[in-house]
């Protein structure tokens, strides 16, 4: 979706340099496209942040699993014998 986004930002950016390109040879200013680049590249920056910022938190999600799959495991395993030996079986 990210890059999506960014595709869909250069094609705009192509075709406003290509406007302003024209507006200057007429001798306009080139100020509001100077301002669009800053603009776009502070939201790329934005979504790099936000990026980043998930993963980090998927990180720790992923960690927070492992580590209940590994006490649960472990102590299905402590208890196992006794379902095992009664002929029950534990469905995970």
């Amino acid at each position: 979706m990210i890059e999506h986004s960014r595709e869909q930002q250069r094609e705009f950016l192509g075709v406003f340099r290509e406007l302003f390109g024209r507006e200057q040879e007429a001798g306009g200013s080139a100020a509001p496209l100077v301002e669009v680049e800053r603009r776009i590249g502070a939201l790329e920056e934005r979504l790099k942040e936000q990026k980043q910022e998930q993963d980090k938190k998927l990180e720790t999600i992923i960690g927070l699993l492992q580590q209940r799959v590994g006490s649960e495991s472990s102590s299905k395993e402590g208890g196992g014998g006794k379902e095992s030996s009664s002929g029950g079986e534990s469905i995970v």
